[in-house]
């Protein structure tokens, strides 16, 4: 009996051990695969947020990418604020004519027209601004842009008159031209009017902030604010001063035009400039990618880098000197070459070879000699000489 009791007790003890074996077995079961399950949700959360990381970081690139394509679009063309009929436009790509419209884009070499009623304003990405004035047709000849801030910007007056407002964030280096059949008006950061009247072959240019100069063929002049600049044909240009009722409207023109330059709010400038940096810096990397696929605004191409710019520049000058074969002459109208024996479309082709479209100076040296300077449209406008032995760069 003792022993059937001992024999029964000693089973109970080895189950309770099976037992308790089986429990802390499956007690370590349960927390290795507790463990593996929480391995694999930190993994699978750490793959979620890598996922989500990457993902952002891809939209921030096309975000990046997608936005500063389009400031550069923007950077390329006029564009019409406002106007006041009637006025049109006559499209360089196919010489069709059009009605100005708001919020229209004027690329190179598209005309805007006024009749004795009509106005129009245009402006551009930096916030500067050109108020067309009736009785004008006025030439959009070169609006370019660099990813170095460079702004060149270049326009032909045939006759008539506009007000130009050159904005503070017009950037450094750069410089806005207004020709006329006899003279050039160039300025940085200011606001002037240029008028061109065709029966005198005269150009009257007045400022009312900073500075211009007024060159042609008879000089250069350089004039302050409350000047007035005249240049009739080939004689030397003149200054006198701006009466005191011609400074008030040359004021509210000035106030109109800056009432359209609305920088962004002091708090958004420390995250705007970073922003822009890294869209310059991004589309910089990915230029040739972007130039290949015909994704870079305003038809760039592979034509149109800094080194084939330069290159341009100097075969320009090469097509200039064979105009200047059969005859030197006294002078060269410097962003039409009118006085060259050429057909009008090949003077063309030579200017937009050129930073605005034009030479920079031309001056005939003895019989048969010349010297011709224009600079390239690269991101320095590096500076060229032609004369009849060929072409070098001038260097700074």
């Amino acid at each position: 009996m003792l022993l059937l009791s001992a024999i029964e007790h000693n089973e109970t003890f080895a189950d309770r051990a099976e037992r308790t074996a089986a429990q802390v077995h499956d007690a370590r079961y349960r927390a290795e695969r507790d463990e593996r399950e929480r391995r694999l949700r930190r993994r699978d959360t750490l793959f979620a947020w890598l996922r989500f990381a990457i993902g952002a970081v891809v939209l921030a690139i096309l975000a990046l990418l997608i936005d500063g394509i389009r400031r550069e679009n923007g950077e390329l063309f006029a564009h019409v604020l406002s106007f006041v009929p009637a006025a049109d436009v006559r499209r360089a790509a196919d010489s069709k004519t059009e009605p100005v419209r708001a919020k229209m884009n004027l690329a190179h070499h598209d005309l805007i027209r006024t009749d004795v009623n009509g106005t129009a304003t245009l402006s551009f990405p930096d916030g500067s601004g050109v108020l067309v004035q009736p009785q004008t047709h006025f030439e959009v000849r070169l609006v370019d842009y660099a990813r170095n801030g460079r702004r060149n910007r270049s326009f032909f007056l045939r006759y008539g008159g506009v007000f130009s407002r050159i904005s503070k964030a017009f950037g450094q280096g750069g410089q806005t031209l207004i020709s006329t059949p006899n003279a050039v008006a160039a300025a940085r950061g200011t606001g002037y009017t240029v008028f061109y009247d065709p029966d005198s072959n005269g150009t009257v240019v007045e400022v009312i902030e900073s500075k211009v100069r007024l060159t042609n063929g008879g000089g250069s002049i350089l004039l302050s604010a409350g000047q007035r600049g005249r240049a009739i044909g080939n004689a030397p240009p003149q200054i006198d001063a701006l009466d005191g009722p011609r400074r008030t409207q040359l004021t509210t023109f000035l106030n109109q035009l800056q009432r359209n330059d609305l920088p962004p709010p002091a708090i958004l400038r420390p995250i705007l400039e970073p922003i822009l940096r890294a869209e310059r810096a991004l589309l910089g990397v990915l230029d040739p990618g972007l130039q290949l696929v015909g994704v870079i605004p305003g038809g760039w191409n592979l034509q149109d880098n800094d080194n084939a710019r330069r290159l341009q520049a100097n075969r320009r000058l090469q097509d200039l000197q064979k105009g200047l074969t059969d005859e030197v002459p006294e002078r060269i109208t410097l962003h039409t070459l009118a006085e060259l024996s050429l057909p009008e479309e090949e003077r063309q082709r030579i200017l937009a070879g050129f930073a605005h479209e034009m030479l920079e100076s031309y001056r005939k040296t003895g019989a048969s000699g010349y010297i011709v300077r224009a600079r390239a449209r690269d991101s320095r406008n590096t500076l060229y000489e032609l004369t009849e032995t060929g072409v070098r760069e001038v260097k700074p």
